[in-house]
């Protein structure tokens, strides 16, 4: 549990105390009396954004709340500062409350908005915070970026005071991935800072991690005697979450040097102060240190009824690792009592969490095209015999020049001239025999030729099977007079295809990406076309939920991957929209693809999340979609689209393309005609795709209300 302990540490250290005592709420009342009575100006949303810092340690899905509604009201009224208060703030509730993907689109606006002011000292605060969501997130090296263009900024303005929670910070990064030496070197130097200012609390906050750093490292000596030093600061500053979170890293430091009677001291004197705090992290932490305690004494009940109690907190944390080890040591100390129902009962929750643990993430297959196989093999071929034809020329060529040799020798020496001829003759023969083989080359490469103009004229034809089975122009048009769709496939058929219709007053439009590209693709895409117009045009389903719902069920079905011994595991990713024009209401559901909406009115571009899985495959647990509903504005813009595009490698250092260039495309393209819309995205696609292949389809339909 060592490592609960360590990762504990940094949040107590960043985050800061979590012990409010009644004089607060009672001020929390108080203000949240007066927001009752409060003008919807500037006043009410400093008001608000006071009482979700007030929020931010007891209740921060409050604090996200009460800043959401700032920031509304802060850009209704056009005040900048309630803006940037209430961007911070929805940032830091998001991070208190583990909301940390959440958080990323609201510091990406923040970003954009300190950009669009030149405000550079908003703009440094904006991306250490992105940092420190980044490293909650596991991508460090997108988190040391963002901490170095904060680095640079508070170093020009000489913000010392940032600078130094800058070091901090980046330092604990470089400790997660365990570059120690850059660790200490940016932790002292928060140090110094630290101390030259005076400021104590964050002084400590150094201490503390400058013990885990050195702890990680193995040199206990160290961590221990820096770890002393951070308990007796923090408990001369009366911070008691940061005494019971020393207390704790000290146990763990005891353990690690296998002293453990003095690492359950410092768990047991921990334990009653985190549950003062409510720092439910050191509850955890310490709890568990102790149960093990309790079962290698063989003293199984209080190690029992302490690991289900810490099971309890877990839940409610949402830790599934922290569980996982709860259910490990309750199946040891069942055993121990010879409960063996019971231990194996917890054993297999363990086992069961751990595989969902390992298993969160999924990769999806591309089939390749048989056809395409086979002609690879072919192309092969025909570069071995033109080999070999090089070869057998060079062979020749040889052969003529020791011929000329032989006809001097036979010149010069005449005795030997009956020995000569024989050989003369024999390597025409040898020659004569390389011809042959030529010939049977060429004839050989002609056969290969015509079988590839069979199997292209073949998918040529799918092309035109495929064409007419997609939307009509003039169908597009009437449902979407002002729209565009850009459509290019990578082969000469395609796993990329748009669908239109109009049902009951509705007008449906859908962007489909299947399962790989070329012929595999397009199959799937005959069997998705087909299926939607099923369920729309003869099932009468209009809402766009529940027609993945069933268009979920029945790809699974038309592809019988409800047998469990079925190959089959292809699907697809679909974004698609509803219009009604007379409720100026959108709409959407998806699987795997979002949806962006640009309001005219506001000049802002959101997006709409689908649902992460796609249609098909092999999972039997029946997911719902999430329908969604947009109110229109007369100009705003909708974007739908498969991942062909964002995904291009081009550009200078032949990178992705990626989704954050292409919202900020759409964003800077939108007020133009749709046609010229479509005219740039296919340019811009081209240009950075350069002389690279195409990796993949492309389909993006862009539709103005």
């Amino acid at each position: 549990m060592k490592h609960l302990l360590n990762l504990f540490l940094l949040l107590v250290i960043l985050n800061g105390p979590q012990n409010f005592c009644c004089a607060q709420s009672n001020q929390l009342d108080s203000l949240e009396n007066l927001l009752k009575t409060a003008k919807k100006d500037t006043n009410r949303v400093q008001l608000l954004i006071k009482i979700a810092n007030r929020y931010k340690y007891i209740d921060p899905e409050k604090t996200v709340r009460y800043s959401k509604e700032a920031l509304q009201l802060a850009q209704t009224k056009k005040y900048v500062t309630g803006i940037f208060r209430s961007f911070a703030m929805i940032a830091r509730g998001m991070q208190y409350s583990n909301q940390y993907k959440e958080a990323l689109p609201i510091i990406q606006k923040w970003e954009f908005f300190s950009d669009s002011l030149h405000d550079l000292d908003q703009k440094a605060q904006c991306l250490s915070i992105k940092g420190l969501i980044l490293a909650r997130l596991g991508d460090y090296s997108k988190a040391v970026k963002s901490y170095f263009e904060a680095i640079k900024i508070d170093e020009a303005s000489h913000d010392t005071s940032a600078l130094a929670g800058d070091y901090g910070n980046i330092a604990l990064v470089y400790e997660n991935t365990k570059k120690y030496p850059i660790a200490l070197e940016y932790i002292f130097k928060a140090m110094k800072l630290d101390s030259a200012s005076g400021d104590e609390k964050r002084y400590a906050t150094a201490l503390g991690n400058l013990s885990n750093i050195y702890d990680e490292m193995g040199n206990h000596q160290k961590a221990l005697l820096y770890a002393l030093r951070f308990l007796k600061l923090e408990q001369e500053l009366g911070d008691e979450a940061r005494v019971a979170a020393a207390l704790s890293n000290i146990g763990s430091i005891y353990d690690a040097m296998n002293e453990r009677e003095k690492a359950i001291d410092y768990y047991l004197r921990s334990l009653p102060i985190a549950e003062k705090v409510g720092n439910s992290d050191i509850i955890i932490a310490n709890q568990v240190n102790i149960s093990t305690w309790y079962i290698e004494k063989n003293d199984f009940d209080p190690a029992i009824k302490m690991l289900k109690n810490t099971i309890e907190i877990a839940l409610e944390t949402g830790s599934k690792a922290t569980t996982s080890e709860c259910y490990k040591y309750l199946a040891i100390a069942y055993n121990g009592k010879k409960d063996f129902a019971k231990a194996y009962e917890y054993l297999y929750k363990f086992n069961q969490l751990k595989d969902t643990l390992l298993n969160e993430e999924n990769t999806r297959q591309i089939n390749q095209m048989s056809a395409f196989y086979e002609k690879d093999k072919q192309q092969i071929k025909i570069a071995g015999l033109e080999k070999e034809k090089i070869f057998s020329e060079q062979i020749i060529e040889k052969q003529n020049s020791f011929r000329n040799v032989l006809i001097l020798v036979v010149v010069l020496i005449v005795l030997l001239a009956l020995a000569l001829f024989v050989g003369f003759n024999n390597k025409r023969k040898d020659v004569r025999l390389l011809e042959l083989k030529n010939l049977e080359i060429q004839k050989q490469k002609e056969i290969i030729q015509e079988t590839n103009k069979n199997i292209t004229d073949s998918i040529n034809y799918a092309k035109r099977i495929q064409e007419s089975v997609l939307p009509a122009k003039e169908v597009k048009y009437k449902l979407f007079p002002d729209a565009f769709v850009l459509y290019q496939p990578r082969d000469i058929v395609s796993g990329d295809f748009y669908w239109f219709a109009e049902k009951n007053g509705k007008r449906i439009i859908a962007a489909v990406d299947c399962t790989g590209h070329g012929v595999p693709g397009a199959f799937m895409s005959m069997v998705g076309i087909g299926q939607l117009n099923n369920i729309v045009m003869q099932n009468n389903i209009i809402k766009p939920s529940e027609i993945l719902d069933q268009l979920q069920i029945n790809i699974r079905h038309a592809l019988k991957q409800e047998n469990k011994e079925s190959s089959a595991r292809d699907g697809m990713d679909i974004a698609i929209c509803s219009f009604d024009s007379k409720t100026k209401k959108v709409e959407y559901a998806g699987a795997n693809r979002p949806l962006i909406v640009i309001s005219n009115q506001q000049n802002t571009l959101s997006v709409i999340d689908p649902d992460h899985f796609s249609i098909g495959g092999s999972d039997d647990i029946i997911k719902r979609h999430t329908n969604h509903i947009v109110d229109i504005s007369i100009g705003d813009c909708f974007y739908i689209f498969s991942d062909g595009f964002a995904d291009q490698f081009g550009g200078p250092k032949g990178k992705k393309f990626r989704i954050k260039n292409l919202k900020e495309l759409l964003h800077s393209i939108y007020q133009k005609e749709m046609s010229e819309q479509e005219n740039i995205l296919s340019k811009t696609f081209a240009d950075w795709k350069g002389n690279l292949e195409q990796v993949d389809d492309i389909l993006v339909i862009g539709i103005r209300v």
